[in-house]
């Protein structure tokens, strides 16, 4: 997606009003896949868009956009007391699904926004959001849900977990579903963007499982766009959805795939009830949508006056990665089922067995 791009949408969705301005600093330099949902979120500035992946530009009272899948640890210690001294910079954390931190790096801005919720995380200077969507997601409302193609459908990677739900789910609508798990070792690549958004279309029903670490992933989001029902997983020790989402939200949620799809089959032959809760579901998710765009636009502003500074590193300036490990690790756990966890610890073996040369190809 072009550099451009944000501001542009942006752009495109309040014309009619005036918006104050606001620098948006991309400080990375591979793709960032939820810039749409970011158009949507800051919708009520009128944004000047940088990308400044070796952390050179600093503009006072500017958002900074910063990935941190690998953690904050390797930031320019240059940058981060530069931005420090410019006064009142944001920070938008994205892709800390792992919780590496170190948040002691929140401590150098004003205010701080971010995904993955998590709740040694809180603050009044932390506004955490929902995960959001990817990018030209060409959104619809599409077909009532009862006269789609597919009854229910999945696409991604495949792990112990999704081959359970494909199992328990594979006689649901037998002929009218559609499973589809990538392994690039085996030669199943990906489907292709388009066909991925078609399948979205296609589907009354979109299982959400959780992401390589957490219960939240942008195919939950996605399916919202296309106006697929999505259904997602909850844990006995973690309510998260109504954590992030708000207690009562209509998305369905279970504790267990095999209930799961006993109550989707059930509603199902119920045609006109699953019309009813796929339109309630878009009108709450268009509703949802202009909440997290009105919530941003309070918080960044309130921010932009240095409301949260204090806050903020008083929070976090002294919270170093040692001292948050246990609250990120009993975080994780409580995302994980059984299935998940064994999941994982493949996973974990698999790199620790390729690290010491065990068996072959590079540690990911």
């Amino acid at each position: 997606m072009g550099v451009t791009q944000l501001a542009s949408m942006n752009e495109a969705e309040a014309q009619d009003r005036p918006r104050p301005k606001l620098d948006v600093v991309i400080c990375h330099d591979g793709p960032i896949w939820e810039l749409d949902w970011y158009a949507n979120a800051l919708g009520d500035f009128e944004l000047t868009v940088h990308r400044s992946p070796d952390f050179s530009l600093v503009i006072p009272g500017a958002l900074y956009m910063l990935h941190g899948s690998l953690g904050f640890a390797k930031l320019p210690k240059e940058f981060l007391a530069r931005v420090k001294a410019a006064g009142n910079c944001g920070v938008i954390h994205l892709g800390d699904e792992f919780f590496r931190g170190p948040y002691s790096i929140y401590g150098n801005f004003a205010y701080a926004i971010r995904t993955h919720f998590a709740e040694f995380l809180q603050s009044p200077a932390v506004l955490q959001i929902p995960l959001g969507y990817s990018n030209n997601m060409q959104p619809t409302r599409g077909l009532p849900a009862s006269l789609r193609k597919y009854a229910w459908a999945f696409t991604g990677a495949k792990g112990p977990a999704r081959v359970k739900i494909g199992k328990q789910w594979e006689s649901f609508a037998a002929g009218r579903n559609f499973l589809y798990l990538v392994d690039l070792r085996e030669g199943v690549s990906h489907l292709s963007r388009q066909q991925f958004l078609d399948l979205l279309t296609d589907s009354a029903f979109v299982p959400c499982p959780m992401g390589n670490a957490h219960l939240e992933s942008l195919r939950i989001y996605e399916a919202l766009e296309r106006g697929a029902i999505p259904i997602v997983s909850t844990r006995k020790r973690l309510a998260y959805f109504d954590k992030v989402l708000g207690a009562g939200h209509p998305i369905p949620q279970f504790g267990d795939w095999a209930t799961a799809r006993a109550w989707a089959e059930d509603i199902y032959s119920r045609p006109a009830d699953l019309d009813r809760l796929q339109a309630d579901i878009q009108d709450w998710w268009a509703a949802k949508k202009a909440e997290v765009r009105q919530t941003v636009g309070a918080f960044v502003t309130a921010g932009m006056t240095g409301a949260f500074r204090a806050t903020l590193e008083r929070d976090f300036a002294h919270r170093s990665s040692l001292l948050t490990q246990p609250a990120r690790l009993w975080e994780l756990y409580r995302h994980h089922d059984a299935s998940a966890m064994r999941g994982r610890v493949q996973i974990t073996s698999r790199k620790i067995a390729k690290q010491l040369g065990v068996i072959g190809g590079a540690a990911k």
